[in-house]
């Protein structure tokens, strides 16, 4: 027997008696986590300084953590802020991965990619989750509105946390889905709350 077809039959032995003898199969690889912060779990530092979120990759910001660069979204974003604890980005966020709030704390979005009078729009064409906490859309006091599916589709799932926006332009929504040519906005609300200040467009 060659040695090529004999190292064969011992593969296929070892396949039959992980099989027969109820052998645990090989796991899947583990999605890359990197976590940014000041708890014990992160393993990153504090300081997220943005770029690109690969598909297969997920980024988690806890307690502590800070950013400072424009972030692409392809893959995972997690935001774990606990009570009391609050997240201000004032870069921008772009991508078609998913944005998630995952603790009772609050994050706060600033960045924007679009004017309108007296102040701006943060667009997303990323999947949303508000499964806890707050996400806030522009610091207090400034005339910042939601845009969401504005060049694809973006979804916004708010399942036991709240969405909320400071805009009081009441000239232009302050929360607005499907805004773009041929693009999609869709909005899914199973628990907790939705405050638009002044105007909601779907469109």
């Amino acid at each position: 027997m060659s040695s090529r077809r004999f190292a064969s039959s011992l593969i296929a032995l070892a396949v039959a008696l992980g099989v027969a003898f109820g052998l645990p199969a090989q796991a899947a690889p583990v999605t890359p986590l990197t976590v940014y912060g000041t708890t014990p779990e992160s393993n990153a530092g504090a300081n997220f300084l943005g770029g690109t979120i690969a598909v297969s990759s997920t980024v988690r910001l806890d307690d502590g953590a800070t950013v400072s660069g424009n972030i692409v979204d392809n893959g995972v974003l997690q935001f774990n802020q606990t009570a009391g604890n609050t997240l201000t980005i004032s870069n921008t966020v772009s991508g078609t991965g998913t944005l998630t709030l995952q603790n009772a704390g609050t994050l706060v979005l600033s960045g924007t990619s679009a004017s309108q009078a007296n102040g701006g729009y943060v667009l997303l064409n990323n999947t949303i989750n508000a499964n806890a906490g707050t996400l806030r859309i522009g610091a207090s006091g400034t005339n910042t509105g939601l845009q969401i599916g504005v060049s694809g589709t973006g979804t916004v799932n708010v399942a036991g946390g709240s969405l909320t926006t400071t805009s009081t332009a009441t000239a232009y929504p302050s929360l607005a889905f499907g805004v773009g040519n041929n693009s999609l906005g869709l909005l899914n609300v199973s628990s907790g709350t939705v405050t638009a200040n002044h105007a909601l467009y779907i469109g």
